[in-house]
Order: structure tokens, then sequence, then C-alpha cells
């Protein structure tokens, strides 16, 4: 049986008219990790959480989950954890992952605080998404060595310090929008959708209140090839 994934992103209505953003970081995650062979033989994407709703609503879209997957930013943060603690009580044995711009880059205190979080990852995802869940699902449980995460062992939250090696050619990272990881939602007549259209990374500047400058952890420009953007 095949390993169900939620993916939550809960995004901000706009206005009377249901606009909504599709869920940018779940998709590009998505599409990433269906590029092994073995990943997605093993693992089955479940419909992306990113519509606002109570958490009475939200949880009841899982079924039988092994890994929730939550992308917080200021404005979803609150509910993310209040329905990733619900979805650890209701199935204690579901991995736990946040990561985003609120999630902390040293999140010793964030975890034990939240005692429900398994996984922290800062900064870029991508691989150390693939890399999780490539450990995930050959059965293992120690997560040391991948660059940008912290995990939790018993008790204790181990931090890895590992750098990135931050690919400079963004092309390698499927495009969700080309992979057709929205395809189904774009059939669903209820919402008017806002696109993100990521076209580089990185900034050489350290300015504390943008999150490129967080730690100084993408000080190069990185880009996507004009043919993909045009293709997007």
């Amino acid at each position: 049986m095949k390993k169900e994934i939620y993916f939550n992103e809960i995004n901000l209505l706009m206005g009377s008219g249901g606009i909504v953003y599709l869920p940018f970081v779940s998709g590009v995650l998505s599409s990433y990790i269906k590029t092994s062979k073995f990943l997605k033989n093993k693992i089955k994407v479940m419909p992306f959480i990113f519509i606002p709703d109570t958490v009475d609503n939200l949880i009841k879209k899982y079924n039988n989950p092994s890994v929730a997957a939550f992308s917080i930013s200021m404005w979803n943060e609150q509910i993310s954890l209040k329905l990733a603690k619900k979805v650890k009580q209701l199935f204690p044995n579901c991995l736990i992952i946040f990561g985003g711009p609120q999630c902390p880059h040293e999140p010793t205190d964030y975890m034990k605080n939240n005692k429900f979080i398994d996984i922290c990852v800062r900064a870029e995802g991508e691989e150390a998404f693939f890399e999780i869940m490539t450990r995930y699902i050959s059965g293992g449980k120690n997560y040391d060595g991948i660059p940008n995460t912290a995990y939790r062992v018993n008790s204790g939250i181990v931090i890895n310090t590992e750098k990135p090696n931050y690919i400079k050619d963004l092309d390698i990272y499927p495009s969700p929008y080309l992979t057709g990881e929205y395809d189904y939602l774009l059939k669903n007549k209820k919402h008017n959708f806002h696109a993100i259209i990521e076209t580089n990374r990185g900034c050489p500047f350290l300015c504390t209140f943008c999150y490129w400058g967080m730690g100084g952890n993408a000080q190069k420009y990185r880009f996507s090839g004009l043919e993909t953007v045009f293709k997007e």
C-alpha cells in the first residue's frame, strides 16, 4: 500500500470573489519527489490542503496519513500548528514536517514547545524533503546529515549543521505547472486562482526584514531558464 502524503499550505482568500493562490510550495515539493521512480511507486500525494477553514473541517480531509508537511508563513502558522497537533493526536505514527519562512532557523525551543513536530526544514526545501522522504520510505528514522534540517530523537532535538550545495540552475526542479500538479484544481470552478511564477532565488544582501537574507543562506542569485518561464 502506498504511503499517503499530505501537503498543507493554507493560503489567504482575497476578497469576495473567492480568489486564492495556487499552493506553489506544495506543487514544487510534490513534483520534485516524483522525479524519483522509487518514491513515485511508494507514495500517494493527496489533494493539497490550502483553502482556509476550521481545524475540525480540515482534519476531515485526512484519511490514513503517513506524512503531513506544513509550509508556514505568518498568516497560517497558528492554524497550521493547531491542525498538526490534531493530526498527531489522531494519527500518532504520522511524520509531521514543518518548513517555510516562519519556521525558525534554530528550532530547538519551537520543537520543544510543539512536541508534535518531528522535523523542521529551514530555507529551501526541495533537496531536504527529497532526502527525508527517501529515508522515511526506506524504513529509516535517522535524518542525520541532511542539510537545513532539525529532527527529534527521543527527548532531544538534533540540528544538522551541514551546508547545502545550492545548484545554480533552477531548472533541475520540475515546474508544478508543467508537470500537471494543479490540473485537477483548475477544473474546480468554485475559485479563481492566482499563480506564482518563480524566476530566480537568492540575494547578495542580508536585509533582516526579508526572508532571503535570513541566516545568509542564499547570497548568490540563481535563475530559471527563460524557456521554462515562458512555458509556465
